[in-house]
């Protein structure tokens, strides 16, 4: 298994938790496609997300109180120009779909567990992951994504911190 230095160099991801993300995905892209006709938007697969990291932090992450409290903002910090600010007030509407993204990023954190660094993940390194992945691997994935996401990294915010 690879491993990947993001985040200046202070956070790790490894491939295989990358490679498990992008399969749940193209997972939730299809069943979208098949039960409504169209794949999710970028703001669907954040927020599902959000809610996935925020169904049991203390079991996916080391640093579980990083994780704000609700209502909080997901900022997507591209790499030129201003973040795209998700608002997470609301819970992901397909249970289905959170719970598939939690087991993602149990997988993630499984290999953080597994590896020579012994310890589940930082609440970065799971958003670097998923920055990762969404950069280009899961455009085809994604309604309203022509190319590339230009993503710098994402975030978790308390709403109204900048």
């Amino acid at each position: 298994m690879g491993w990947r230095r993001t985040g200046g160099g202070e956070d790790r991801i490894s491939d295989e938790g990358a490679d498990c993300l992008l399969a749940t995905l193209r997972q939730l892209s299809d069943r979208s496609v098949e039960e409504r006709g169209d794949k999710p938007d970028l703001t669907e697969i954040l927020v599902t997300a959000a809610a996935a990291l925020w169904q049991r932090p203390e079991a996916l992450v080391g640093d579980p109180a990083s994780l704000p409290n609700r209502p909080a903002v997901l900022a997507m910090q591209m790499r030129e120009g201003p973040a795209i600010l998700v608002p997470l007030d609301a819970d992901a509407l397909d249970p289905f779909a959170v719970g598939r993204m939690y087991d993602a990023f149990d997988v993630a954190a499984s290999d953080y567990l597994g590896s020579e660094l012994a310890r589940l993940p930082r609440l970065s390194e799971l958003l670097a992951l998923l920055a990762f992945v969404l950069r280009v691997e899961a455009i085809p994935l994604i309604d309203g994504v022509a190319d590339e996401l230009p993503i710098d990294r994402i975030e978790l915010r308390p709403a109204g911190a900048r």
